[in-house]
């Protein structure tokens, strides 16, 4: 038994009592506001829908590749083509990507979707232009391990799209992903 380390941490703790007792008096600090970047905070009590529920249609691809600078590892390109089926301009529309569970235990990049500063991102979906794409990128470090990532995806992916006037949760199947793997790298 080691008997030096009480007398050893005693310090510390006389510290740490200290400190806590300057805090006591400390008056409390004013609550943060938090600003979002993205869509992401779903109200109390929305539900998400099935995509055959909704006006909108998605596209979601997946394509692996090798990353140029190494080789031996991988980049996962996520592009999810979100597009309007209204007959109507649906006007300053955002929107947040969940990527399937499973992804979000490889990278943070799991969460994607537009930019909620005025000016970063301002999209009209009308029937002209009803499309819009929402873009993530991933590294990972052994590229034989694709097939991983690839499953990974294996999951519902939850979007939500946000306009003036309208407010949509939805999820579609894994089964809507396309995915190709380059297997190449790029010179």
């Amino acid at each position: 038994m080691n008997r030096r380390w009480p007398g050893a941490a005693l310090p510390a703790i006389l510290l740490a009592a200290a400190l806590l007792a300057g805090c006591a008096g400390a008056p409390a600090a004013e609550p943060v506001e938090v600003t979002q970047l993205i869509p992401a905070d779903i109200p109390p009590g929305m539900e998400p829908q099935t995509l055959d529920e909704v006006p909108f249609a998605v596209e979601p691809a997946l394509r692996i590749l090798r990353n140029p600078g190494t080789p031996t590892a991988g980049i996962a390109a996520v592009k999810i083509m979100v597009t309007s089926l209204a007959d109507e301009t649906l006007e300053n529309v955002h929107a947040a990507v969940w990527l399937p569970e499973e992804v979000f235990r490889i990278t943070p990049r799991a969460l994607l979707g537009t930019n909620l500063d005025p000016g970063m991102w301002d999209v009209d979906l009308t029937p002209e232009q009803p499309a819009m794409g929402l873009l993530t990128e991933f590294d990972f470090a052994d590229f034989s391990q694709r097939d991983e990532i690839i499953a990974a995806f294996n999951g519902d992916t939850r979007v939500r799209i946000v306009w003036d006037g309208g407010d949509v949760l939805f999820t579609f199947p894994a089964e809507l992903w396309t995915v190709e793997v380059v297997e190449d790298a790029a010179p």
